[in-house]
C-alpha cells in the first residue's frame, strides 16, 4: 500500500488500519503526532430481493425496505429518478434499488419487478325485480374480464336459487346476490345485489247463483264472474 499523502483535508492511499500523522514545515519544528483510525467498509454488493406477490388493480403497493441481505435500500424508477408511490395500474412495473449499508452504497442497481392484474367487474344484465308465485326466472349478468358467477338467495323459503334459475315459491321478498371471482389475467371479488318481490294476487271469489228445485231435482249453478285461466271446482 503507497504511503498516504495529504492535500487540502483528504487523505489518500489508505488502508483499514491506523495511522499517525504528524505536520512538520521547513525551519520549523514538527508537530506532535496525532493518531487517528480508519476502517473502510466494502461496498454492499447489488441488491437482490424474494419475488413479488402479484396485485389486484388499486392495490396499495409498498416495495421492500431491506434487500435480501437486509441492507437497506433506497428505490427509483426505470430511468433513476428517485421512486414515488408504487403505480397500481394494470401491467408490469420495475423499481430499481441501490443498497446502503454502514454509509456505503452498491455500485449497481438492483431490479425488482411486480405484475398487477385487471379487477374483475359484474353488472346485472337481466333481472325482474317482482315475480308472481310459482313463477320462475333465468337471471344474466354482465361479467368484465374472466371468472366465475355464483348466484344467492338471502331467502330460500320465498325464492330458491338454482344455477340462474329463480323460482317464486311464497309472497314476500329476498335478496338475490352475484358474486364473481377473478380468474386467469383477472383478480379480486366483485359482489352486486338485487331486491326481488314474490306477489300473490287473490283470485276474485265466485259470484254464483241458482234457482230453487223441487226434490230429486238437479239444480243448476251459474258461474256471474268467470276469471281467465282460473278454475272453479
Amino acid at each position: 500500500v503507497a504511503k498516504p499523502t495529504y492535500d487540502t483535508g483528504a487523505i489518500t492511499g489508505v488502508s483499514s488500519k491506523s495511522y499517525t500523522i504528524t505536520a512538520e514545515a521547513t525551519n520549523q519544528c514538527k508537530s506532535k503526532s496525532k493518531k487517528i483510525d480508519i476502517s473502510i467498509n466494502d461496498l454492499p454488493e447489488t441488491p437482490t430481493f424474494d419475488a413479488a406477490p402479484s396485485y389486484c388493480a388499486g392495490d396499495e403497493i409498498t416495495l421492500p425496505t431491506e434487500d435480501k441481505a437486509k441492507n437497506s435500500v433506497t428505490w427509483y424508477d426505470e430511468q433513476g429518478t428517485a421512486a414515488g408511490t408504487p403505480l397500481n395500474t394494470a401491467g408490469t412495473h420495475t423499481y430499481k434499488a441501490k443498497a446502503t449499508n454502514s454509509g456505503c452504497v452498491s455500485a449497481d442497481y438492483g431490479t425488482y419487478q411486480y405484475t398487477v392484474k385487471n379487477k374483475v367487474g359484474l353488472a346485472w344484465n337481466t333481472i325482474s325485480t317482482s315475480m308472481p308465485i310459482n313463477t320462475t326466472q333465468d337471471i344474466t349478468t354482465t361479467l368484465t374480464g374472466t371468472g366465475d358467477v355464483v348466484y344467492k338467495s338471502s331467502n330460500n323459503t320465498v325464492i330458491s336459487v338454482s344455477g340462474s334459475t329463480l323460482k317464486a315459491l311464497k309472497e314476500g321478498k329476498a335478496t338475490i346476490t352475484a358474486t364473481a371471482t377473478g380468474t386467469g389475467d383477472y383478480c379480486g371479488v366483485a359482489t352486486i345485489k338485487k331486491e326481488v318481490t314474490v306477489t300473490c294476487v287473490t283470485v276474485n271469489a265466485p259470484n254464483v247463483t241458482a234457482s230453487d228445485i223441487c226434490s230429486g231435482s238437479t239444480a243448476t249453478l251459474t258461474l256471474n264472474n268467470r276469471q281467465d285461466g282460473v278454475t272453479y271446482k
